[in-house]
């Protein structure tokens, strides 16, 4: 598996302690390292992970490569303005398909606080072995605790997928929602929260971009042999329109991908 961090966010909620030019993602908020290096680190302790990537703003490339430790300076691909995440996800999925066309990709936020890493490595593990077995997505997601309105939360279905524990269909993602309409999700039992972590092989990844995406797709094609030769993607890339992988593409798969309770 070819892990990629989400690392171009401005984290502008975490103000006045996060700016645009140190967003949350580099700073030291739990004491010790960074998000982004703890994120780095805990997948660096996961045995199938090969590699590991890191997406960010062409202003962040930089202090990213002389602060973080475990990943080189080549490993970092650069968006040049933010669009939201399919087209980040999309630009890093083309990266990937270079080094290997079927390989498995996972996407990580860079700013999680993860306490169980046992539990982490077993959802993430179950998640690699699904889309290499099945040629489908996975999604993990977290049993909530309360009735927050700060996360987006995903349905499942209430039948485990044979011998798979804690798998299940995933039937629809929900925007976050107002306070009265989180505890319904709470009280009804099927109900995650979104992790933001999705797991899947690059090819199928396009394939689904190809149709549910069709406008981003034809321009990452274009700018497919523009990246091998290491040439300027600004143009192209300025005229994309932002979206969202949950609104773009998760949520119109529905029951074809799969949610790991963690």
């Amino acid at each position: 598996m070819y892990c990629v961090i989400m690392a171009g966010g401005s984290g502008t909620r975490f103000w006045p302690l996060s700016r645009k030019e140190s967003p949350k993602q580099l700073l030291n908020i739990v004491g010790g390292d960074s998000m982004l290096q703890m994120t780095v680190n805990r997948l660096r302790k996961v045995k199938f992970v090969d590699d590991i990537f890191i997406v960010t703003r062409s202003d962040l490339a930089n202090k990213i490569a002389e602060t973080i430790e475990g990943v080189p300076k080549e490993n970092i691909i650069i968006e040049p303005s933010g669009k939201n995440t399919a087209p980040c996800i999309g630009l890093s999925a083309l990266r990937l398909e270079m080094l290997k066309k079927d390989s498995v990709m996972g996407v990580f936020p860079a700013d999680h606080l993860i306490v169980g890493h046992q539990k982490f490595q077993k959802a993430l593990k179950t998640a690699n072995q699904l889309v290499q077995k099945k040629h489908s997505i996975a999604t993990i997601g977290i049993k909530p605790t309360y009735p927050s309105t700060a996360y987006g939360y995903i349905q499942y279905t209430k039948d485990d997928v044979a011998g798979q524990v804690d798998t299940y269909h995933l039937k629809t993602f929900a925007e976050k929602p107002h306070f009265s309409l989180a505890k319904r999700f709470i009280k009804s039992g099927d109900f995650l929260w979104n992790s933001g972590i999705f797991i899947w092989r690059v090819n199928i990844l396009l394939n689904l971009m190809k149709v549910h995406l069709p406008d981003l797709y034809k321009q990452l094609i274009k700018m497919k042999p523009i990246i091998k030769k290491n040439q300027d993607i600004s143009n192209l890339w300025e005229s994309i329109t932002p979206e969202s992988i949950d609104y773009g593409l998760m949520e119109k798969v529905g029951s074809d991908a799969y949610v790991i309770k963690a």
